[in-house]
């Protein structure tokens, strides 16, 4: 299936519009056009087809039987008409990987967090080459054959990774920009549809469009059968769901103001694969019962206590404006996706103690969000803050974004941590976030699989 086969294999549901008088009529499916800018809805209008007024994006309306214009405007023949397609010139279509393998360059660094110390390595050269880790060593031990980044005055951490999302073509091509600006390097999507999802992958491991590494767990329903040589799809049943997922399905269970927690813990996951999910009472208390099981069964919890909280009440630790309202995150968060709070604050409260107790305890933990219930990428700052503010430990808490993630999808000889031969996922940070966790969201540059990409180019639409 290739990067441009996103664009060619729309679902073909029907829907019928909102106003048959004035705009498409019998519309199939959307489609993004290959630069992700453009929707395009083939249909038959009537009268004067035109998207939404508070639609900030550019729609293409084509009738049923017509093909789209090409990409760069141009007629297919000197009469201006375009030809539709043949059909097998869409089947045949293929995954292409990356047309240019980034070149080899040298990032002097001044705090280098590496996900595998608590503390910085200073003043170090990071040697990258095929998209790779080559070398970590002192300040000039090794020559300078290549060119060389200066980030002497900055703080390195490895790229951040996201284990639960949810993702929609609606999104268009601000999605990957939005995860990569924030940090994020790799995400797990739980896919309704899991063809759009590996063609939204493979369009991101092309270079098509930017965008994170993905990985795809289909959810219940969903056609799990497809595979791709770009992203991978497959189950990850030691994964729970994570509060916010799953607190109102507990809460229905607790029949009684204070349940038992042995009365529904150990309860498969939502999936049906296999995850036991933290249980919690009526009160959104979770017993030690409980808290050992999970231990015992080494499911990772997602807690996605941000998207319980909403977004309308950082903690303290989080970034000051920065991921939130500042010009340079505006034109990635649409209003709509300022979420509200899910749980009351004293259920927030609880919960943070349980994380915390199921940490100190010995449990695995990392960092799922449940995008869009907080804005993708930059809900990802505000759960390290509430992570933070539950008593973990800063250091602990970027290796909850990382390492720890890293772990639970099986790709910690990949990425992750910054060590020798793995892949050059990182972020660059003007701040100290082992002193202020927030400053984890003052990124200045992202790099992934060896390309740099400034925040201010991928803040640009």
């Amino acid at each position: 299936m290739g990067t441009d086969a996103a664009h060619a294999h729309a679902g073909r549901r029907r829907t019928r519009p909102a106003d048959a008088r004035d705009g498409p009529e019998a519309a199939e499916a959307i489609q993004w056009s290959a630069d992700g800018r453009t929707v395009r809805v083939r249909a038959a209008t009537a009268g004067a087809s035109r998207p939404p007024a508070q639609t900030h994006i550019n729609v293409e309306i084509l009738s049923p039987h017509s093909s789209p214009t090409p990409p760069n405007g141009a007629a297919d023949d000197a009469s201006g008409s375009a030809e539709p397609a043949p059909q097998s010139e869409i089947e045949d279509l293929r995954w292409l990987p990356a047309r240019a393998t980034p070149d080899a360059y040298v990032l002097q660094v001044g705090r280098l967090f590496d996900g595998v110390r608590s503390e910085y390595r200073r003043h170090v050269d990071i040697h990258i080459a095929g998209g790779r880790v080559t070398a970590i060593v002192g300040r000039g031990v090794l020559p300078y054959s290549v060119p060389v980044i200066s980030a002497v005055d900055a703080t390195v951490i490895p790229g951040l990774i996201d284990l639960h999302v949810h993702q929609s073509k609606l999104a268009g091509e601000r999605l990957g920009r939005a995860w990569l600006s924030a940090g994020v390097t790799t995400v797990r999507e739980i896919a309704t549809d899991a063809s759009e999802a590996i063609e939204r992958g493979e369009a991101w491991a092309s270079g098509r469009t930017l965008g994170p590494r993905l990985v795809i767990t289909p959810a219940a329903g969903s056609r799990s059968s497809l595979s791709s040589s770009a992203v991978p799809v497959r189950a990850y049943p030691g994964i729970a769901d994570g509060f916010a997922h799953s607190l109102p399905r507990q809460t229905r269970f607790a029949h009684a103001p204070l349940a038992t927690a042995s009365s529904i813990a150990g309860r498969p996951g939502a999936d049906g694969g296999g995850s036991y999910e933290l249980a919690v009472s009526a009160h959104y208390a979770s017993y030690q019962d409980a808290i050992n099981r999970m231990i015992a069964s080494s499911t990772v919890l997602t807690p996605a206590l941000a998207a319980l909280r909403g977004l309308r009440d950082w903690p303290k630790g989080a970034a000051p404006k920065a991921a939130r309202d500042s010009k340079s995150y505006r034109p990635l968060i649409e209003p709509v996706e300022r979420s509200p709070a899910i749980a009351p604050d004293e259920a927030v409260a609880v919960l943070e103690r349980t994380v915390a107790k199921l940490i100190r305890g010995g449990g695995k933990a990392a960092v799922g969000t449940d995008a869009p219930a907080v804005p993708y990428g930059t809900g990802v700052h505000f759960e390290l803050a509430m992570l933070a503010e539950a008593g973990i430990p800063n250091d602990q808490v970027l290796r909850l974004a990382t390492a720890e993630g890293a772990l639970a999808l099986g790709l910690e000889r990949q990425i992750g941590t910054l060590e020798e031969g793995k892949l050059a996922d990182f972020v660059v940070i003007d701040g100290d976030p082992l002193v202020r966790i927030g400053d984890a969201a003052k990124v200045t540059a992202v790099v992934k699989g060896g390309i740099w990409l400034d925040r201010k180019q991928l803040a640009q639409p």
